[in-house]
């Protein structure tokens, strides 16, 4: 009887041991190196949702699989989280675009200190401007080579996502239900058939 008391613990204390061996441990996720894989499954992979726009996250649902992305990539990381702080459009161009100049400014008259208006040139033909030489508002373009108009809703879609925000027949203004003040955002053609997205902030 002893012995088979003996074999049975020295089984069970083996196979501990080797389930202990194989266990891996968990991975956190740090919020600076929040992601998504474009590839599959975007909306369950390396997304945290105490952190996410969850208003972002379902139109990346909804768009995945018609996604143009020879005109742009998915917008990733920081660019989902909620209440997202930066400059969406220019960090967006940053993040995903080399940079074929610096910011270049484009003021009539020079003024001391910083430009208020510039511009900067991105690889696929991209540039990104700003204009914040009116008090109250701040003026926003980029110029694309894309002749897909729908990627560029999409992209806004998700991007600049505003809960008071609504398109118009066309789709090609994306303004304020109230039509007060607000955030507005117009897809025009340029004059090469591509189209540009023009946007206003009021500071």
């Amino acid at each position: 009887m002893f012995n088979y008391l003996l074999l049975f613990f020295s089984l069970f204390f083996i196979a501990c041991n080797y389930r202990q061996g194989n266990e891996q441990p968990p991975i956190e996720i740090a919020p600076s190196k929040l992601s998504i894989d474009s590839s599959s499954d975007i909306w369950h992979k390396n997304i945290d949702y105490t952190l996410a726009d969850s208003f972002k996250i379902s139109k990346l649902r909804i768009y995945s699989t018609s996604w143009n992305r020879s005109c742009f990539p998915m917008p990733m990381g920081k660019l989902l989280l909620r209440n997202y702080k930066g400059e969406a459009g220019y960090d967006y161009l940053i993040s995903n675009f080399d940079s074929l100049t610096s910011k270049v400014s484009t003021e009539k008259e020079r003024s001391a200190g910083m430009p208020c208006s510039w511009k900067q040139n991105f690889k696929a033909g991209l540039s990104y401007s700003v204009n914040s030489c009116k008090a109250g508002t701040i003026f926003y373009e980029i110029h694309t080579t894309c002749n897909d108009k729908k990627a560029l809703i999409q992209l806004v879609d998700v991007l600049f996502s505003q809960s008071l925000n609504n398109w118009d027949a066309d789709s090609s203004n994306y303004i304020p239900i109230l039509e007060e003040h607000g955030n507005y955002f117009t897809i025009e053609k340029n004059d090469k058939g591509n189209y540009d997205l023009k946007y206003t902030k009021d500071e």
